[in-house]
């Protein structure tokens, strides 16, 4: 990874009460996220609507100015250089931003949440072996590249308003590879846009 990722934990009221395991979600763009996901998750719960579950949060540090974060989030989310769009819009987001943020460190990303972050976090933490991914924009193109490049690891998928067409169309070319060798994917997939 070229930079440093904050990690963010928190855990469900009933953590210290026993010794079960709990559910984890996984929320990227922590210091725009963490705390709406956890404030959800514990609404949701008190409405019994979800069970408890871990939230961890992973991303720029909160103070990073904009040009920080906005390459922080290019890079770690889109899995080529080339990260725009295909077509026109893309064409016109290159020209605005001449180059100044590059992808290409999404399968960094993914790597290090689930083969480095996740061991060391339950080797802490009482995780059950039920993982969601959540992301927004970018984040949720992020959430469609681990979906079809590493089918299981996660059970669930969240992306809101994901940028699909990214990376000139990737994610639709890793799902027509994925359609031609498979009649399906197990995973529970969440895609919403407004």
């Amino acid at each position: 990874m070229p930079w440093p990722h904050d990690v963010h934990i928190a855990l469900p009221p009933s953590y210290d009460e026993g010794d079960r395991s709990y559910p984890v979600l996984w929320v990227t763009d922590a210091s725009l996220s963490f705390l709406l996901a956890v404030g959800l998750m514990n609404w949701l719960h008190t409405t019994q609507e979800v069970r408890e579950l871990i939230v961890v949060g992973v991303g720029a540090p909160e103070e990073s100015d904009h040009a920080e974060f906005s390459a922080r989030r290019t890079h770690d989310f889109y899995a080529t250089s080339r990260w725009v769009n295909a077509g026109p819009g893309g064409t016109f987001m290159e020209a605005a931003l001449a180059g100044d943020s590059l992808g290409g460190g999404a399968d960094a990303l993914l790597s290090f949440l689930v083969d480095e972050l996740r061991p060391q976090l339950a080797a802490e933490f009482r995780f059950a072996d039920d993982h969601g991914l959540v992301g927004f924009s970018g984040g949720g193109h992020f959430v469609g590249f681990a979906l079809f490049s590493r089918p299981g690891a996660y059970d669930r998928y969240l992306a809101g308003s994901p940028a699909l067409s990214g990376c000139e169309d990737l994610l639709f070319t890793m799902e027509a590879a994925h359609a031609a060798t498979h009649d399906d994917l197990a995973a529970r997939v969440f895609l919403g846009c407004g």
